[in-house]
């Protein structure tokens, strides 16, 4: 199968990528290593061994289906503070090459894709809301507010999905398992992806561009499975996740 743009993963970021490019007259290809519905078969291949600490993240909370982990999550939204991107002398190897407020644009089209309002998520809240608002104890508190996502609009599978599915320029391919990357002759780009299915199927996806949007631990294991990305050492280091 030959496309513009390749995207590897239909959760979150993969659709919302689909999504953005429908119109643009690009040929665009999605895999989604599950099905339209949670099975057993598909999740069983996060099985993994732990070496030192489990971590119950790496089976427990991703799901192996078309619209990833928004199929299942509670849909509270609460961006990163300003202070997350700042060098702190006692977190090692912190600060973000990024300044918050140019993610705020994004931050913006996020809320409207998930159908919440764009009020602020800080202290400035509390002007907007009936008197009297909420009162801290400690004056060194600062409040932080989340916004939680109508749940006819947290599953991005039945919203961006769906507007995927009806682009005559998009296509979605199911229990479509990508097992290696392929570079071209001078190391520079992705020539091919070999994908399989549960049934023993072999395919071969070509594209001008690939986009690998699999989830942190996925798209790392997929990496480093195909040798590819690992040159500065850090592929897979750094990982955010809930505690465990």
């Amino acid at each position: 199968f030959q496309s513009d743009l390749l995207i590897v993963g239909a959760g979150i970021a993969g659709l919302v990528l689909a999504d953005a490019l429908r119109g643009s007259g690009r040929q665009v290809d999605v895999l989604e290593a599950g099905g339209e519905s949670l099975e057993p078969e598909s999740q069983a291949l996060y099985a993994a061994e732990m070496a030192g600490v489990p971590h119950l993240g790496t089976t427990e909370g991703r799901f192996r289906v078309y619209g990833g982990s928004s199929t299942r999550w509670g849909g509270q939204l609460l961006p990163l503070a300003a202070h997350d991107f700042q060098v702190r002398p006692h977190v090692p190897e912190s600060g973000w090459p990024l300044n918050p407020a140019e993610l705020t644009p994004y931050l913006q089209h996020c809320e409207d894709l998930l159908g919440v309002n764009h009020a602020p998520f800080d202290a400035s809240l509390i002007d907007q809301l009936p008197h009297p608002g909420p009162q801290l104890s400690n004056p060194d508190l600062e409040p932080r507010f989340s916004k939680w996502a109508p749940f006819a609009r947290r599953n991005v599978a039945t919203t961006l999905g769906a507007r995927c599915e009806a682009d005559p320029h998009a296509r979605v391919f199911l229990h479509a398992s990508v097992t290696a990357l392929h570079l071209d002759s001078d190391g520079r780009r992705v020539q091919s992806l070999t994908v399989r299915t549960l049934r023993g199927g072999q395919f071969t996806f070509t594209a001008r561009q690939v986009v690998i949007a699999a989830g942190t631990i996925e798209t790392t294991r997929l990496l480093l499975a195909s040798g590819i990305g690992n040159h500065s050492d850090q592929l897979g280091r750094w990982f955010h996740d809930h505690l465990s």
